[in-house]
């Protein structure tokens, strides 16, 4: 329950606190990832099941108000992860798009929320920053209510990176493998 009692003005040192904790823990760039990384589970546990997280429980789609999102359970406990697009005309013609990351509790309250723009460049730009298409760039914390839960989004982080590391290595290797083995053909190696 908030603490009515607070003024105004603690309450803006408190959410600056609070953002400011949640910039320190990195959970910006954890929804981001987390979010980018499971959206396909719901998909991928019909149709490429072994290319999932196994801690992963029951990816499914979900829709809080109006943003696409997906469910999971992990380590017992249920969570989702959203994401909002859209796109606004500023006064001076110029278009900007807007991309919101949201993680809830079961309940599908919101316990954090992060803002940013996702930039377009040209593609002589591609290749300074090593990235493909269009990328977000954080703004701001929008909504960060502090819990258990972070120590859980966190871990629930630490091995998904991991897990896609080793995912990546092997799908790599085993590439590498194929076009070693095309090439002895073509060669008669």
């Amino acid at each position: 329950m908030a603490d009515t009692k607070l003024s105004d003005e603690d309450v803006r040192r408190e959410i600056e606190k609070r953002k400011n904790a949640a910039k320190e823990l990195g959970l910006p760039d954890v929804v981001e990832f987390l979010f980018e990384t499971l959206r396909y589970y719901p998909d991928w546990q019909k149709t490429a099941k072994e290319d999932c997280f196994p801690a992963i429980i029951n990816p499914r789609e979900i829709k809080v108000d109006e943003v696409q999102g997906i469910a999971f359970v992990f380590d017992g406990k249920e969570y989702g992860l959203g994401r909002y697009d859209r796109r606004i005309s500023l006064p001076d013609g110029e278009v900007s798009d807007l991309r919101d990351y949201f993680i809830y509790n079961e309940k599908r309250d919101v316990l954090f929320e992060s803002t940013g723009f996702v930039e377009r460049m040209e593609r002589a730009e591609f290749a300074k920053f090593n990235v493909f298409g269009p990328f977000y760039r954080f703004h701001d914390i929008e909504a960060f209510i502090p819990g258990a839960w972070t120590n859980d989004i966190l871990e629930l982080h630490r091995q998904l990176k991991l897990y896609t590391e080793r995912q990546e290595a092997e799908w790599e290797k085993e590439e590498e493998t194929n076009e070693t083995e095309e090439l002895r053909k073509k060669f008669g190696l």
